[in-house]
């Protein structure tokens, strides 16, 4: 991956995430493995000023239900539907 190829995905996830309204200091979860992806999600994340919490892909919805019900004063993004 180059460094141009990079910026240019950044940007276009943040554009994404500016449509759906993502605010500054919002947080936004990636569940990607590492990989190809992954570098262009987190950096978009940075692009747009939110805060991007990275959780393992091999999490369950009820392990991640858990895990939020467990430590309600996280950061935890809302559900963008």
């Amino acid at each position: 991956m180059s460094l141009p190829h990079l910026v240019d995905q950044a940007a276009a996830v943040a554009a994404v995430l500016a449509e759906l309204d993502v605010h500054r200091d919002e947080p936004v979860l990636i569940t990607l493995s590492d990989g190809p992806g992954f570098g262009d999600l987190f950096a978009g994340a940075v692009d747009q000023d939110a805060l991007p919490l990275v959780v393992s892909p091999l999490l369950s919805a009820s392990e991640l239900a858990f895990a939020r019900r467990q430590e309600p004063g996280w950061c935890w993004p809302r559900q963008i539907s």
